[in-house]
């Protein structure tokens, strides 16, 4: 019998047991070198750990929230390529919409001084470009005036004389301004924000989309690759830089719009607003939910354990993998999006339902042999528990990388990351 099998005979047939596999030979080995350099040195493996938290929590100043369109794109969309082309053939900003619903009628003076006065306002805020409401649209059935002559004098609801039913009924009936600038009963305007753009981030952007596409086609050179990371990180830190701009031009034009609300309801709107309040909202969802899970996993752990310190280890835990997890994130530049805003707390629950696992194994392990010391009571509970512990993990794992085909972008980070 060649060496390293063994054999013998079951019902008078002989039969050959094969060699264990290479991977089942090292776990023995891989077991003893645990034992050794880990469970065997605790206080040098807590130190060096506390080290590696220390230098990857570091970098949690670098981590960053995201609420762009960039972070809802999935690039090489073949749509999302179209629509780009379109934008830098015929331009486009960003545009910000206030509706305005008066307390009197819309057409009467008070109504219409207010919405005079209040674009004045908005259009001496820093960043906006212009202001366009029904007081400055052209009005050609609501005049008696020939077209030559209003080639030279354009009708507006300013006009002195202008009949106002005639011009209400032209901008209801407009297929241009109903419903963009006025709604159909007549009751509520919109003043539609030009915002100024920023030309070195979208010179940056064009860039970006070049080298992108043809890093996909397999054209980008050496050269090209380092151009295109040059240029992302151009990109990244233009497009911080404007969306804080962004976002001190809504909270100055919500500020301005309080003194108002005493003519009527006014809302804002618009996708600028949208991502200066999604920024917002995901602070508050890592704050709320960490804190509601924390505040979970307390009263858990103190039901089921009842003592200190199988609260604080538990806890320990998952801060550890918390904090660890943040700072590669600020580490890699990853920014969380909405979609993936909540993956602390997920991360949270997974980590403490293993640490659950692990602390029961142990208290029964000593219950049932209270003569073995600690550090045998810790050996055979890692031993009993790296199974199924490692195919949790791994099922975890697999089921979130299943989000990695969606297609869809936030969802294909979400699922990366978690």
């Amino acid at each position: 019998m060649p060496e390293g099998e063994a054999g013998g005979k079951i019902a008078g047939t002989p039969f050959r047991v094969p060699s264990p596999s290479p991977v089942l030979q090292m776990i023995p080995a891989l077991a003893a070198a645990y034992r050794k350099g880990i469970l065997g040195c605790p206080r040098a493996v807590l130190a060096l750990m506390m080290l590696i938290l220390i230098g990857v929590g570091w970098q949690a100043r670098d981590f960053r929230l995201d609420a762009s369109a960039d972070s809802l794109l999935l690039e090489g969309d073949p749509d999302l390529r179209r629509f780009r082309e379109v934008q830098k053939r015929y331009g486009g900003g960003d545009l910000l919409v206030v509706a305005f619903t008066p307390a009197e009628p819309l057409f009467a003076d008070a109504s219409l001084e207010a919405l005079a006065a209040l674009r004045g306002t908005l259009s001496r805020i820093a960043g906006v470009a212009g202001v366009t409401t029904i007081l400055d649209v052209p009005l050609l059935q609501s005049s008696d005036l020939p077209l030559a002559d209003m080639a030279e004098e354009v009708q507006t609801l300013e006009t002195p004389g202008i009949d106002r039913e005639r011009a209400r009924a032209e901008l209801v009936g407009s297929p241009f301004f109903r419903e963009l600038l006025l709604s159909a009963d007549a009751r509520t305007t919109a003043l539609l924000l030009s915002m100024h753009g920023d030309a070195e981030l979208a010179g940056l952007g064009w860039r970006r989309q070049e080298l992108q596409r043809a890093r996909r086609q397999g054209a980008l050179d050496p050269a090209g690759e380092r151009e295109l990371q040059t240029v992302q990180a151009r990109y990244e830190a233009a497009h911080e830089r404007a969306a804080g701009r962004r976002s001190a031009e809504v909270a100055a034009i919500r500020e301005a719009l309080a003194p108002y609300r005493v003519h009527g309801t006014l809302h804002l709107g618009g996708v600028p607003m949208i991502a200066a309040d999604m920024i917002a909202f995901i602070r508050s969802d890592l704050v709320i939910f960490g804190a509601g899970v924390f505040v979970f996993l307390v009263f858990t752990l103190g039901f089921i354990f009842r003592r200190a310190r199988w609260v604080l280890l538990p806890l320990a835990s998952c801060a550890y993998a918390g904090t660890f997890m943040i700072g590669l994130l600020g580490l890699v530049g990853w920014k969380v999006t909405v979609i993936s805003s909540n993956f602390l707390a997920l991360m949270l629950i997974i980590t403490i339902s293993i640490n659950i696992h692990l602390a029961v194994r142990y208290r029964q392990l000593r219950r049932d042999h209270p003569g073995e010391g600690h550090a045998a009571l810790v050996e055979t509970t890692l031993r009993r528990m790296v199974r199924p512990c490692l195919y949790t993990a791994l099922t975890t794992v697999i089921g979130f990388c299943s989000l990695s085909f969606s297609g869809i972008k936030p969802v294909n980070d979400f699922g990366w990351m978690m």
